[in-house]
């Protein structure tokens, strides 16, 4: 971990570009259909030369972590995540063009395989995040679009896909859509794949599409929240 970090630093002090991944919490956040959506209280405001907000939210909101204690009762919760899962460097698949406007676009081991054609196999404890170009949709009802059963629809992993990243041993998961599953899919197989093999995930990411396919870190830090199954993260690439 020491030697991570120390790349980080190393990396920051020869003016490395530091990309914001994460979307801006407000009252206006979509959440997914059934957790509690961000909410804030004014409790004080500068009366006595200070401000304080009282806010509310579900622990899966917006740019967030998903444990492996989501799916899998066994697993460890967001607060024993290992850092090292946290940090590290990162591999960009880009399917924007594929992915285009299919809602159901699930990703296979054929997209995978196919950026391993180009750039090399993923190497073992990478960061691997997925840009379908979705965020495009991030404030409007397409970016979670309900059928006429409620069910949610958008982009996300196969589960061919999951299993080739667990045969990768990747370090973490991370993706610009409202889910890692395929939305309509509520076996929601690819979050029992890659949780129940320790993988954490990160969903509604932003402006993967900014990011080089290698040759970046990522930092994708959790909020330290005991024994909970998801938290919001401020994710940041760094451009080495």
């Amino acid at each position: 971990m020491f030697r991570i970090f120390v790349a980080l630093v190393l990396s920051l002090s020869v003016h490395a570009e530091l990309i914001d991944l994460t979307h801006t919490l407000s009252e206006s956040t979509l959440v997914y259909p059934g957790k509690t959506p961000f909410s804030r209280v004014i409790c004080a405001y500068y009366q006595s030369g200070y401000r304080i907000d009282d806010i509310a939210l579900c622990t899966g909101v917006g740019t967030h972590m998903d444990a492996p204690n989501h799916f899998c009762l066994e697993g460890e919760g967001i607060e024993a995540v290992a850092l090292e899962r946290c940090v590290g460097s990162a591999c960009v698949i880009h399917l924007s063009d594929k992915v285009q406007d299919q809602i159901d676009y699930g990703i296979t081991s054929a997209d995978i395989e196919h950026w391993e054609s180009v750039h090399g196999r993923i190497p073992a404890h990478a960061i691997v995040l997925f840009h379908t170009g979705w965020d495009r949709y991030w404030g409007t009802e397409r970016f979670c679009e309900p059928d006429e059963n409620n069910l949610c629809h958008f982009p996300g992993i196969a589960e061919d896909g999951a299993k080739a990243l667990v045969e990768r041993a990747v370090s973490a998961v991370g993706i610009d859509t409202m889910g890692i599953d395929v939305g309509v899919d509520h076996s929601f197989i690819a979050h029992h794949i890659l949780l129940g093999s320790g993988i954490p995930l990160v969903e509604n990411l932003a402006r993967l599409g900014e990011l080089p396919a290698t040759g970046l870190s990522v930092a994708l830090l959790p909020m330290k929240i005991k024994d909970a199954p998801e938290a919001p993260v401020r994710a940041v690439a760094i451009i080495e």
